[in-house]
């Protein structure tokens, strides 16, 4: 029974390819019948704060409530 786990994060700007190059990733090792799981950060930041009320300014380092 194996029970090591690996966890890959992908980080970049955005529209750069991170979800694509995760999803075939994902893809090739469930081939390879490694167990496999998606997870995109973005999709439960836009559940906790809502896609329509994030501004520009909440990427700003200098804005200290995006910060928090």
């Amino acid at each position: 029974m194996q029970t090591d786990k690996l966890v890959i994060g992908m980080v970049g700007l955005p529209a750069r390819g991170k979800t694509y190059v995760s999803k075939k990733l994902s893809k090739y090792l469930n081939w390879m019948r490694i167990k496999t799981n998606v997870f995109n950060i973005g999709n439960y930041r836009r559940l906790l704060c809502g896609a329509s009320e994030l501004k520009p300014e909440f990427f700003d380092p200098e804005n200290k409530e995006g910060v928090r």
